[in-house]
C-alpha cells in the first residue's frame, strides 16, 4: 500500500477523495487477474481509516477491464458495515454490456442500504451522485 496526498494505491486499485465523492478505481495486474474476496478485503481494511468520520458518495470505477470483480468480492464490498456507515449512495462505472447486467443483477438481488446505479460513463455517474 502506498499512501500519498492523492489517496491510497493498493495492488488491485486506488482510492481518493474529491469533494464529497469517494473514488475507487479497481484494476487488475499480472499477479491478480481478478479482484477477489481476499483483494477486496485488503481495500476495506485500509479505507475506514482513510475516509474518517465522513459520509460520502461512492464512485466505483471498474471500467479498466471487463469482469475484474468477482461476485463474492462485490457482495463483500456492498455489504461491509464498516464502509456502509460512510456510504450515502454508490455509482458503478463499467465498460461493457456484460458488466452492466452483472452490476444491475447485483443491485437487484441484494438489499443495499443505499441507492446504487450502473453507468458506462464516469461523467454521468458523477452527475447522478451530485444530484443526490
Amino acid at each position: 500500500m502506498k499512501r500519498s496526498k492523492k489517496g491510497i494505491v493498493l495492488r488491485t486499485g486506488r482510492h481518493w477523495i474529491n469533494g464529497t465523492i469517494f473514488y475507487s478505481e479497481l484494476f487488475i495486474s499480472e499477479d491478480f487477474p481478478i479482484v477477489d474476496h481476499h483483494a477486496i478485503m485488503d481495500h476495506i481494511n485500509v479505507l475506514d481509516k482513510f475516509i474518517g468520520n465522513k459520509k460520502m458518495l461512492f464512485l466505483s470505477d471498474v471500467s479498466s477491464s471487463e469482469n475484474i470483480l468477482s461476485f463474492d468480492a462485490l457482495k463483500i464490498w456492498g455489504e461491509n458495515e464498516s464502509l456502509n456507515k460512510h456510504r450515502i449512495a454508490e455509482a458503478f462505472v463499467v465498460c461493457s454490456l456484460a458488466d452492466v447486467y452483472y452490476f444491475k443483477q447485483y443491485i437487484r438481488l441484494n438489499d443495499l442500504a443505499y441507492p446504487a446505479k450502473v453507468f458506462n460513463d464516469k461523467k454521468e455517474a458523477v452527475n447522478w451522485l451530485s444530484e443526490l
